[in-house]
């Protein structure tokens, strides 16, 4: 059994009016929180691994530019 995901689990990025905004290390963090979370609640063993793994890209990213260097590198 699959873990649903609907319209409470998508992830909204903050807008200050310009839609072209760069993400921040908080951003990346946040996003990071958000994706353990739902690899803790879904049942596929693949998906939560794949969500493990895009938690932890985005915590490199939240590095700074040497973290975004090594998340590029895992590709």
């Amino acid at each position: 059994m699959m873990t649903k995901i609907g319209p409470q689990n998508r992830t909204t990025l903050p807008q200050s009016g310009c839609q072209d905004e760069m993400l921040i290390s908080e951003d990346y963090k946040q996003l990071a929180e958000r994706c353990m979370r739902l690899a803790s609640e879904c049942s596929d063993p693949d998906g939560a691994e794949a969500l493990r793994a895009l938690a932890l890209d985005y915590l490199a990213r939240a590095g700074g530019p040497a973290g975004l260097g090594r998340a590029l590198s895992w590709e």
